[in-house]
């Protein structure tokens, strides 16, 4: 049983336990790995960075680099203007390359209604060439 520290003071189990946490000996300070911050080595400071939205962000880009954003292909691309975002063609909308938004805009209203109704253009254009091939002419109008 390690000794109490004193109030606001980090145990260092808790900075070892955490893989995006180190101690910097020269300065005594706490050190975010993935986005170089410093912070003073108590517990209400570094847990407050933890949850704050620069951390958040950061962590999102870096976690953001493992997913896998192909499986939305052809509907979401790489964004041509903004190379960091991506682009929607069904809804014509820059969205961030952050896995939970891309989640939220496929299973948005505006997504899946958008996407129905390409499923349907698509469908419609796949019959009319299979009936141009096949003779059969019963939705053309000969007037």
């Amino acid at each position: 049983e390690m000794a109490p520290l004193a109030k606001g003071e980090l145990w260092p189990s808790f900075i070892r336990d955490h893989a995006d946490l180190e101690m910097v000996e020269e300065s005594g300070k706490v050190r975010c790995k993935s986005t170089g911050h410093e912070m003073a080595p108590t517990k209400e400071v570094v847990e407050a960075y933890l949850s704050g939205k620069k951390y958040l962000k950061a962590r999102a880009k870096i976690v953001g680099g493992e997913y896998d954003f192909d499986k939305f292909l052809p509907s979401i691309v790489t964004s041509r203007k903004d190379p960091t975002k991506l682009f929607c063609h069904l809804t014509k909308k820059t969205i961030n390359k952050v896995p939970e938004e891309i989640e939220l805009h496929v299973n948005g209203r505006r997504f899946k209604a958008r996407l129905r109704e390409k499923e349907e253009l698509d469908e419609r254009r796949k019959k009319k060439s299979a009936g141009k091939g096949g003779g059969e002419e019963e939705d053309l109008d000969p007037a």
